[in-house]
């Protein structure tokens, strides 16, 4: 909570430094207290707004709390923007892979076929990486 507050300070003194957001939201997300963090990370896109960190966090922590659907196109959108991200690939397959699942029990074969192939497109793509800065994580 001390991190947070210096970060906090930190925004109000110096509103317009994008990093102080995405650090904001990197401490909330690390304390999964996701709805606090997506708004540091939104502040930081609307300052960084071609920078894949925002989508990519967002994407994160979408995966984080098991909402696959909504995280691919934040992560979709990170590495679209910078390729070479290992653990933004990672959690991308994730994604589709339990999207995949629960379009499946839910009967929607096909859909769920389309996202394990793009799951394997995103694999053959490049590295994976679960190490790294992972906000959320236990």
């Amino acid at each position: 909570r001390e991190a947070e507050g210096h970060l906090r300070d930190s925004i109000r003194l110096r509103p317009e430094r994008a990093g102080s957001y995405h650090a904001l939201g990197l401490a909330l997300a690390l304390e999964r207290r996701f709805d606090e963090a997506e708004i540091a990370f939104r502040q930081y896109m609307d300052r960084e707004p071609g920078s894949p960190e925002g989508p990519a966090r967002l994407g994160m922590i979408r995966v984080d709390q098991q909402r696959y659907g909504e995280a691919i196109p934040y992560l979709s959108l990170a590495l679209a923007r910078k390729g070479n991200l290992p653990e933004v690939r990672a959690d991308l397959i994730t994604a589709l892979g339990k999207r995949a699942d629960d379009l499946e029990r839910e009967g929607r074969v096909g859909e769920a076929e389309r996202l394990r192939k793009a799951a394997a497109e995103v694999r053959a793509q490049g590295p994976v990486s679960t190490a790294g800065t992972r906000p959320g994580t236990p």
